[in-house]
């Protein structure tokens, strides 16, 4: 069976990345807000790694991003094929270098957790996993803040 298949346009794309970028910013913030919140040291530094995490993801997709605005400036003749060509590979190279940051950094929260049994069992009660979605935030203050 033959699809007919389409890749996503450079509006589609760079769409996706703004609403990535606007998501991390936000749980940045939450997260920031909950720090001031919360006296248990052990969730603060957890905290704190989850902040390191979200800024590196929030520069990748910004990466992504100025990455698509120099594909478009090449589509609409603006820039030049050699000069794009290199300010892509320089992109690449940035997003590359951040996505290995946020791998450690989820790494350090894994381990974080495997030290600290009892904040990871709590979170799997929650059903937080080590990311620590915004969506999560919420139900982290409920519980942790009293």
């Amino acid at each position: 069976m033959v699809r007919n298949m389409t890749s996503p346009s450079t509006g589609d794309v760079k769409q996706f990345e703004i609403d990535a970028i606007n998501t991390t910013s936000t749980e940045i913030l939450m997260l920031q807000d909950l720090k001031s919140k919360v006296f248990k040291e052990e969730f603060v530094d957890f905290i704190d790694i989850q902040i390191n995490r979200l800024n590196s993801e929030n520069r990748t997709y910004t990466a992504m991003l100025e990455q698509a605005n120099v594909y478009e400036q090449y589509k609409n003749g603006q820039l030049g094929a050699s000069r794009a060509l290199s300010l892509i590979e320089d992109k690449n190279d940035e997003i590359g270098s951040y996505a290995n940051r946020t791998g450690s950094y989820k790494v350090d929260a894994d381990s974080f957790l495997s030290v600290h049994t009892d904040m990871k069992k709590r979170f799997s009660e929650l059903g937080i996993d080590e990311d620590f979605l915004y969506d999560q935030i919420e139900e982290v203050k409920t519980e942790y803040i009293k």
